[in-house]
């Protein structure tokens, strides 16, 4: 998901760049500047989700540990205590 909103963002970039480049060579072109920048907004908040849900799915021990059993395997569904 992350690969894919900063794709998502990349494109929005080239968008919103292109769009400059119209803005230059055509003075009508100002809604396509703000629709690629409010698509741009969309893809960085996308973006921002994605790096906070990676974040959240990150699992740390509190210390340098070494694990000595595993009693679930991956994939399961586990509750805390």
């Amino acid at each position: 998901r992350l690969d894919e909103a900063r794709r998502a963002v990349a494109v929005a970039q080239a968008q919103r760049d292109s769009a400059r480049a119209q803005t230059l060579s055509v003075a009508d072109a100002g809604a396509d500047l703000a629709q690629a920048q409010a698509q741009l907004a969309v893809a960085q908040a996308a973006s921002a989700a994605a790096r906070a849900r990676r974040a959240q799915a990150e699992v740390r021990a509190p210390a340098d540990a070494r694990v000595l059993l595993r009693e679930v395997e991956p994939g399961q569904i586990v509750q805390p205590g």
